[in-house]
């Protein structure tokens, strides 16, 4: 991860960071989103174990006369415990064996259909070695899982009652109360499953129905990549492209064209730290934490910010040589300068190579892109400073 930030003199400097892969790639956000999924695998993988196991007692029950037999005949309680785990285990591997060649076609399925479109070079969808040994892994401990208590059941000692007639009514009953508590976790863990997939659900369908200034069916997004062997040495060239396709794609019907600094988060921007003037911070943890959205001129007119609130939007005249400048959201303005006009304030976005950044102007106010925020967030969620783009863009 290479930055490029003023320094000293307006002399520019290069450093290099070194992060992990993983941690560059993804937010809190989708950190967040695949730990939830994960752990709604671990519960799907609990109910299937206590299915197996309720399944194994009530095998056991019916073989419980003849594993009396087998410990009156000498075998020891060792021996009648591996045998109900090995058969736990049989039946635990084979299905998990299923699992792995569903996985296997159901992955080169995938594959077969994304591989035609653009897509990273890093990405590729198929079961490795990892995968592989993870799930034998798992197999494993779902089988002990689920062999554990039918195993200590089976292996009791009282080999003589269970050879008695009026025993085996007993035994069904304790067979049978254990089965009741391993339903009721079943029950248990299917309803918390149901409870975050109607979560889930209910949250997408509320930001997929959250009313926006422009209709995104209308909008059409697609990304470049800036490098100097994409055809881009210099910064000049960058401006004549985004000119030069912004007038051809107008002449092909467009309504209007506007560039951004890619972000996972689409409208709301990266998240990032900022500084207010007369605060004091003891790092920057401790600051407060606004989307960051580096955009073109003409992006708010292709994102329905036609007018601003207050104030002006970018021009041309915002350039690397004039006052560094933002706009902030109506969102931004209600939680941090209510019940006054921003317009004219400051504020500070730091570097993320820790250089002391340059104070921004605010210059205007626009709308929030959503209407009304989902269930469970609020406006400050939802707050964004937008920087001009030829002021904050780095090729690295």
């Amino acid at each position: 991860d290479v930055e490029r930030s003023r320094g000293l003199g307006d002399v520019y400097k290069r450093q290099v960071r070194v992060l992990n892969y993983a941690k560059g790639l993804m937010d809190d956000q989708t950190k967040t989103l695949l730990f939830t999924l994960l752990g709604c695998g671990a519960m799907v993988l609990l109910v299937a174990c206590a299915n197996v196991s309720n399944l194994m007692l009530a095998r056991a029950g019916r073989r419980s006369f003849e594993l009396a037999i087998r410990n009156s005949l000498g075998a020891s309680r060792s021996h009648i415990m591996y045998q109900v785990i090995l058969d736990g285990a049989l039946l635990t591997f084979m299905g998990g064996l299923g699992g792995l060649v569903i996985a296997h076609f159901g992955t080169a399925y995938v594959w077969s259909v994304i591989v035609n479109y653009e897509i990273p070079f890093w990405m590729r969808i198929e079961l490795d070695t990892v995968s592989v040994v993870v799930a034998l892994g798992t197999m494993a401990v779902a089988s002990i899982v689920a062999s554990v208590i039918p195993a200590f059941r089976s292996a009791r000692k009282d080999s003589y009652s269970m050879l008695r007639d009026d025993s085996r009514t007993s035994s069904s009953l304790f067979m049978g109360r254990i089965s009741k508590i391993l339903v009721g976790a079943q029950i248990a863990l299917a309803l918390a499953l149901t409870l975050v997939a109607i979560v889930m659900v209910t949250i997408q369908g509320a930001a997929s129905s959250q009313e926006r200034l422009v209709d995104d069916e209308k909008i059409l997004l697609t990304s470049f990549w800036y490098g100097e062997e994409a055809g881009f040495p210099e910064r000049s060239n960058i401006d004549s492209f985004q000119k030069s396709l912004r007038e051809r794609l107008l002449d092909a019907g467009a309504v209007s064209v506007g560039y951004f600094k890619f972000s996972s988060l689409g409208d709301r921007g990266q998240r990032r730290a900022f500084e207010l003037p007369g605060e004091t911070y003891e790092n920057r943890r401790s600051m407060p934490v606004s989307g960051i959205l580096d955009v073109t001129p003409t992006y708010f007119e292709t994102f329905g910010f036609s007018e601003p609130i207050s104030g002006r939007l970018f021009s041309d005249s915002d350039t690397m040589e004039s006052e560094h400048t933002a706009i902030i959201n109506r969102a931004f303005a209600t939680e941090y300068f209510p019940n006054e006009d921003p317009v004219g304030k400051e504020l500070r976005v730091p570097n993320k190579a820790g250089d002391v950044a340059r104070w921004l102007k605010i210059v205007g106010v626009v709308d929030n892109y959503v209407q009304s925020p989902v269930v469970g967030e609020s406006w400050k969620d939802y707050a964004v400073i937008y920087r001009p783009f030829s002021q904050h863009f780095h090729r690295y």
